[in-house]
């Protein structure tokens, strides 16, 4: 996977580079070497019913611990599984981004003429937005106290997301290596 990203990297050496949980194990017990690039984000995906908070801790702390990042790039799959009452705080507690899987199970109507949005649809945009009100309230407070240096490119939730020395209430500094 290191020549992988290092062929990307001759391309785009500044690209954030997208790494699918699977074999992280193998990283976590020293099996094979970690990656030494910069902008990694390792991909998660969580369709399991009975997802908890602490089955996916394990790959948040050893990615912080080494200067990484995480996003959980699909959750849902059946619908409203996980919960988005369990998901959203664990992604918003945690400073990650996420993607729900599969947006037909959130609307009432069908895909090619949704008239709204049904319960678990309700729950997610509501969870979501309250990840958005944070960071726009954060991302302003940041600009007004002069920190202007800060990139806007992606204000998702993801450490890697931002360069400079940002610190977000709670969460301590946004590392970028």
């Amino acid at each position: 996977m290191n020549q992988r990203i290092n062929t990307v990297r001759q391309y785009a050496p500044n690209a954030i580079v997208m790494v699918y949980q699977q074999g992280i194990d193998q990283l976590e017990s020293g099996a094979v070497p970690d990656y030494t690039q910069k902008n990694i984000i390792f991909d998660t995906h969580i369709y399991k019913p009975n997802w908890s908070p602490t089955d996916s801790m394990p790959l948040v702390n050893f990615a912080r611990a080494h200067g990484q990042a995480v996003i959980v790039g699909e959750w849902g799959g059946v619908p409203g599984k996980p919960d988005p009452f369990t998901m959203i705080p664990f992604v918003k507690d945690n400073n990650l981004a996420a993607c729900y899987f599969i947006a037909n199970d959130l609307l009432t109507g069908n895909a090619t003429n949704p008239t709204g949005l049904n319960s678990i649809g309700q729950a997610v945009a509501s969870g979501y937005g309250t990840i958005v009100r944070e960071l726009r309230s954060w991302r302003s407070a940041v600009t007004q106290a002069g920190h202007g240096r800060c990139k806007k490119r992606a204000v998702t939730g993801l450490p890697g997301a931002y360069t400079g020395s940002l610190h977000r209430p709670g969460v301590g500094p946004v590392r970028v290596r």
